[in-house]
């Protein structure tokens, strides 16, 4: 048996936050994963169907947070994108709404600052 070294740590997967559509059927959850050479965690969505445990990826490009269910076929996700060169400092916390059907993503709004956790409430955001 060979021993585990640093980089086979940096290969591993972990999984957060599942949390289940408001009809049940589907299953979303955060997946990250270290990036080595950028000294960083990478974190996708991705989706399972309950009744048959198929699991497919959301996003690709490392840089969605927290999240939540917006109705039963949209994601309202909190994304970390760069900043603008003019506007480097600019400290805002966005969210897109992401389609789980057809996979268009639209930016839904922006908060100046850092949010810790968003949670619907009522009817809607």
């Amino acid at each position: 048996m060979e021993k585990i070294c640093l980089e086979d740590i940096t290969k591993l997967k972990y999984i957060s936050a599942p949390t289940l559509s408001p009809d049940g059927t589907l299953l979303a959850c955060a997946v990250t994963q270290s990036d080595w050479e950028e000294n960083s965690y990478k974190t996708d969505l991705h989706l399972m169907e309950v009744s048959t445990g198929n699991f497919r990826s959301l996003s690709q490009k490392g840089r969605d947070g927290d999240f939540l269910w917006d109705d039963e076929e949209t994601l309202l996700i909190e994304t970390d994108e760069e900043p603008s060169k003019d506007k480097k400092y600019e400290i805002k916390t966005s969210y897109d709404r992401l389609s789980i059907k057809t996979g268009e993503r639209v930016r839904a709004f922006s908060i100046p600052g850092r949010v810790g956790q968003i949670k619907k409430g009522g009817e809607g955001l």
